[in-house]
């Protein structure tokens, strides 16, 4: 430490041990350097007593940055002999305040730091160079418990990540819709227990809505209902209504099937074959109608192949939460009544 400096450290201390002692006027005690370590910003303050009171004020060099961000503040004796300091940066760019509470021990006037962002550590005297750092972050403000907003509003927040995180109302009303979505569509899937879906002749949709479909062979189809996320309980098979767009076609369904995760309804689907007035499969648009027994109603059926272990022509395979079952060879579905 250069003897300048020791020698003004020496002033200070004196002047803060007999800082009970009334001194008329303020009285310049110099210019220090404190490190915030862990960080590598520097905190260059002037000293002036007054009476038992010194205000601090300077600059922090946000680490030999372009700007450099204003700091003001007071130290004072506390009694149990330490020196307390409080100091408000204003930092730039952008103008966001931070407060430092700081306790330095005597007489190497060094101690620690905490501030307004939660953080913490060595406030060190530093006349010469920094130890190395990362720069402070960027201050956000910490709210105390029980803040009031007085009846205003808070404006650009960002959207929420953490489970704890505020949110804007058009995220709130986002989720609300797409919640209150899905309970519409189930309520009105429920309500008439019906789901419809057209395949064009190649196989591809014709039409829009939760369903997949396909084509695996001339005349031969295979359609996918998607219900996750509708928290319909396992029930038996849906009943599917096939209709040609072909005058004098008919259709046969090859097998049908359910996907659930937990007992809970996620997918079913049928395959089915389309065949001329020769019997020969052929392509060709279809209308496709599935009904499902009501699952909230009471008594609402079970498949016997999960209540006896079986029947025939129905297979089951458990892969993790997942059970997929398939009926092979189902006879044509009687109209939807």
């Amino acid at each position: 430490m250069p003897v300048s400096y020791r020698f003004a450290c020496s002033v200070v201390t004196t002047a803060l041990v007999l800082a009970g002692v009334s001194v008329a006027g303020a009285q310049p005690l110099g210019t220090f350097r404190w490190q915030q370590q862990p960080y590598c910003n520097v905190l260059t303050l002037n000293v002036v007593q007054s009476g038992g009171i010194y205000q601090l004020d300077g600059y922090d060099d946000q680490c030999g940055a372009t700007t450099r961000a204003a700091v003001v503040g007071i130290a004072f004796i506390n009694p149990n002999g330490t020196v307390g300091i409080g100091l408000t940066l204003v930092t730039t760019p952008g103008g966001t305040p931070l407060h430092i509470d700081a306790t330095l021990n005597l007489p190497a006037i060094s101690g620690d730091w905490r501030d307004s962002a939660g953080a913490t550590g060595p406030f060190v005297l530093t006349p010469g160079a920094a130890i190395p750092g990362a720069p402070r972050p960027a201050p956000r403000a910490v709210f105390p418990a029980g803040l009031s907003a007085g009846g205003t509003t808070i404006g650009n927040v960002a959207p929420p990540v953490a489970a704890t995180d505020a949110a804007t109302k058009g995220y709130v009303d986002s989720a609300a819709a797409a919640k209150a979505n899905t309970a519409d569509v189930r309520a009105a899937l429920l309500g008439e227990k019906v789901w419809v879906a057209e395949v064009a002749s190649d196989g591809t949709k014709a039409t829009t809505g939760p369903f997949t479909s396909s084509t695996f062979a001339a005349g031969q189809y295979s359609v996918v209902f998607n219900v996750t996320g509708l928290g319909l309980p396992l029930i038996d098979f849906a009943n599917f209504v096939l209709t040609p767009r072909c005058a004098g076609f008919a259709t046969s369904i090859s097998s049908r099937s359910t996907t659930s995760v937990g007992g809970i309804l996620t997918a079913f689907s049928g395959s089915y074959t389309v065949t001329n007035t020769a019997g020969t499969a052929t392509n060709c648009a279809v209308f496709v109608m599935a009904q499902f027994p009501d699952p909230d109603a009471p008594g609402s059926p079970v498949p016997p192949f999960i209540l006896d272990g079986g029947r025939p022509g129905v297979t089951c395979t458990t892969e993790g939460e997942v059970t997929t079952c398939v009926e092979s060879s189902a006879q044509p579905a009687a109209p939807v009544q």
